[in-house]
């Protein structure tokens, strides 16, 4: 049986003894209940590769061998996930409480020594909750979140969106562009996430319809680097 995104689709399709998913043995499946919380890190790439992550972590650290190659694994979600855009639920569970306190999925992951980046490329508006599909909360309040994690400091943190941009002048993506169209060339507007990014001092938005990213990533750069020259640790 294979299935996709693996091993985590594997629990509900696993049925009697014997049975195999996508190589995993199902009296056997890698999983904990981390593997499905919101904003915890990875350890199996789409197709159920193990990204061999260094000390037992859900997240690279100094001391991960091979860091580019695990990158590009961990990278490697695939599009077999929910069509519901949850952009900031992931953002704002990856940063709370829960997730980095002792005990919690990401221990250690948050730290007050260190600048934040904040990193989203979707060609998908965060839609409101109230219809059951967007993340909960409006962006003033994913502002503050992200602001709290930081201990307050909100220049403690670089925000980098890449959205569709149609609502805006000069922006690149199509105006009705439907990113489900299948010519590759739709995104919604995305005035929510834009917003949030813009309430940031080291905030940068790009399109998601942009040819190529290097321009925005090259001024994503420097941004990080004043950022962090800038940065002054608690204490």
């Amino acid at each position: 049986m294979q299935l996709h995104p693996a091993p985590v689709c594997c629990e509900n399709a696993c049925g009697g003894s014997g049975m195999t998913c996508n190589g995993f043995d199902c009296n056997d499946l890698p999983l904990s209940q981390c593997n499905y919380e919101y904003g915890t890190g990875k350890e199996f790439d789409a197709t159920g590769k193990h990204c061999m992550l260094a000390d037992m972590k859900r997240y690279m650290t100094e001391s991960q061998p091979e860091l580019a190659q695990t990158f590009e694994c961990i990278a490697n979600v695939g599009t077999y996930g929910s069509g519901d855009e949850k952009v900031m639920l992931s953002a704002t569970s990856a940063l709370g409480e829960p997730q980095n306190a002792p005990g919690g999925c990401d221990e250690g992951f948050l730290r007050d020594d260190a600048l934040l980046v904040l990193v989203f490329i979707t060609d998908e508006e965060d839609d409101a909750a109230d219809d059951g599909k967007g993340s909960p909360g409006e962006p003033a309040e994913w502002f503050q979140a992200v602001v709290a994690a930081k201990g307050g400091e909100e220049k403690s943190a670089v925000v980098l969106g890449l959205v569709g941009d149609s609502n805006l002048p000069m922006g690149l993506c199509p105006p009705g562009g439907d990113p489900n169209g299948g010519d590759g060339m739709g995104a919604d507007a995305s005035p929510r996430l834009q917003s949030f990014v813009d309430m940031f001092s080291n905030g940068v938005i790009g399109s998601v319809c942009a040819a190529d990213y290097t321009p925005f990533f090259a001024e994503a750069v420097g941004v990080i680097d004043t950022a962090c020259d800038e940065f002054e640790p608690p204490g």
